[in-house]
């Protein structure tokens, strides 16, 4: 076992509300690329999640229970400031199209700049099969009472079941 101080650690922000198929397969291939991920989840002050922050934890903790190099966690702040506070030198983002692309290389240059060239962004291209799925569309298609199962894991689609359209209101 590595020391924790020699140890590759990569970190996949969002929000994740809720975890999709999408999320799910660039954390699959983004905890193969180092030794732990963090998969952080953030305040993002221009979107009004519908799922609250426990919530989320749990649906991720179980979507992902077969890795074992993943870590969920909460962070509210800089993401920035979170990996320097924790040693992550990799940030992966995930890719659907080239206006994602555009957005991100622009928060690489923040990035950068506030970590003095100590972070790395790495961008993984989704899956052409999820490429579809996005957070707003599986809430549209929960308030509309659509089929989720082609858009979320099993264990994300048992927590919206449970939880049903209340969170909608």
């Amino acid at each position: 076992m590595k020391h924790k101080s020699n140890l590759k650690l990569g970190i996949f922000p969002g929000t994740f509300d809720p975890f999709s198929f999408g999320h799910l397969d660039i954390a699959t291939r983004a905890s193969k690329l180092v030794d732990e991920l963090y998969i952080a989840i953030g305040i993002n002050e221009q979107k009004q999640p519908l799922y609250s922050v426990e919530q989320r934890i749990n649906m991720i903790n179980l979507s992902t229970q077969n890795l074992s190099n993943i870590k969920v966690v909460f962070f509210d702040g800089l993401l920035t400031e979170y990996c320097k506070l924790n040693n992550i030198n990799t940030i992966f983002r995930g890719l659907r199209s080239i206006q994602e692309f555009e957005v991100e290389k622009s928060l690489q240059v923040v990035y950068k700049s506030l970590t003095k060239n100590t972070i790395e962004c790495v961008y993984l291209m989704c899956d052409p099969k999820f490429v579809h799925i996005s957070s707003t569309t599986i809430k549209q298609l929960q308030f509309h009472n659509c089929q989720l199962h082609d858009y979320v894991p099993k264990p994300v689609l048992s927590i919206i079941n449970q939880i049903g359209n209340n969170n909608m209101q």
